[in-house]
């Protein structure tokens, strides 16, 4: 198909490709002369040369096409065919009172909103969009991730632009205010998003020490922070300058299921698929010094992503004399294992 454009295109008119003649860099390396013509596109955010040379580019590529009859009859096609499209729907979340809140993007548009239902037969309110919102925040805002509190009262939102990282606001259901934590280093689309602290108006968040994205230290000793919405407070519960030492590489998470859990579990996550665990009771962690104790080790091989809590027990998946995995629980207090669904061996 690209040919066909091309080949289309080409035959309608002639253009001049913008030409980006780059300064000579010469390096030895090794006892060898390199010369080096294209460094100055290493530097593709200030170097003013480089920025024209990538819009005249974009420029000739809109042109191009724009006269290519061909790509407008596969355009007017696919804008058929998008008429036709449903809601893209992207998660839901539920209160404990059956609250249902919907994030999606709407047939035809190209930014998300978070929608509300009161039950599963109400009809559906729109609760937030980043277009509508009082605060400043441009149409160029985009949700990247969200969580009602247990009650359905508030909801935490992250909000990300052409940044690298996202800021952090909350919504009052109810007024459709916006508090404005002022929290700026989140990633909720790639760390758990937000979970909710039971019986409190505090929520956690995974955050990191640089929003710029040229910053190779950016997911370094990242901390998991607990921020509180009356009192405009935001603490360091896990990480290397607050809790145990851990790999600097590897980014402390939780996951809230229940306003009724009685333990707080953090994962120290990394690239395999098995990490090592620690807990502490709410208690603990509400007196601002959290007890921690060792829940699990990597060489365990237990895989917590899915671990579920039921007042003293912990379900998981355990691999550690099984290959499959069987669902096996723990019991925080007593520290009794048990099998429950044994390994398929099959």
């Amino acid at each position: 198909m690209v040919c066909m454009f091309y080949n289309n295109a080409y035959a309608q008119s002639s253009f001049d490709y913008p030409h980006f003649s780059g300064e000579p860099i010469v390096d030895t390396l090794f006892g060898n002369v390199v010369v080096d013509m294209h460094r100055e596109f290493e530097d593709y955010r200030n170097n003013k040369k480089v920025i024209d040379f990538y819009e005249q580019q974009d420029e000739l590529t809109e042109k191009y096409f724009k006269q290519n009859k061909l790509a407008s009859k596969y355009a007017n096609h696919l804008r058929r065919i998008d008429k036709n499209e449903n809601d893209r729907l992207k998660d839901v979340n539920l209160s404990e009172d059956g609250g249902i809140f919907i994030h999606k993007t709407q047939k035809g548009e190209y930014t998300s909103k978070i929608f509300y239902k009161s039950s599963i037969d109400s009809d559906e309110i729109l609760l937030y969009s980043p277009k509508s919102s009082n605060k400043g925040f441009r149409d160029r805002h985009k949700i990247s991730g969200f969580m009602p509190s247990w009650d359905g009262k508030k909801v935490v939102i992250g909000l990300r632009n052409k940044s690298f990282a996202s800021k952090i606001i909350v919504l009052d259901v109810e007024t459709k205010t916006i508090h404005d934590t002022g929290i700026k280093n989140a990633r909720p689309n790639e760390y758990w998003d937000f979970n909710w602290i039971p019986n409190t108006n505090s929520f956690t968040y995974t955050s990191i020490r640089s929003t710029d994205p040229t910053d190779s230290n950016t997911s370094i000793n990242t901390s998991l922070m607990v921020y509180d919405i009356i009192k405009g407070t935001n603490m360091e519960i896990f990480g290397n300058r607050k809790g145990l030492k851990i790999d600097e590489r590897l980014i402390p998470l939780t996951r809230i299921y229940s306003p009724d859990d009685k333990y707080f579990i953090v994962y120290i996550a990394g690239p395999s698929r098995y990490w090592d665990s620690y807990y502490t009771t709410y208690e603990s962690l509400k007196n601002g010094e959290p007890e921690w104790k060792a829940l699990f080790k990597v060489a365990d091989r237990s895989y917590l992503g899915r671990a579920q809590l039921d007042g003293d027990e912990l379900y998981y998946l355990d691999g550690k004399n099984n290959d499959n995995h069987s669902l096996s629980s723990l019991n925080l207090v007593t520290k009794e294992h048990k099998t429950i669904v044994p390994e398929l061996e099959d």
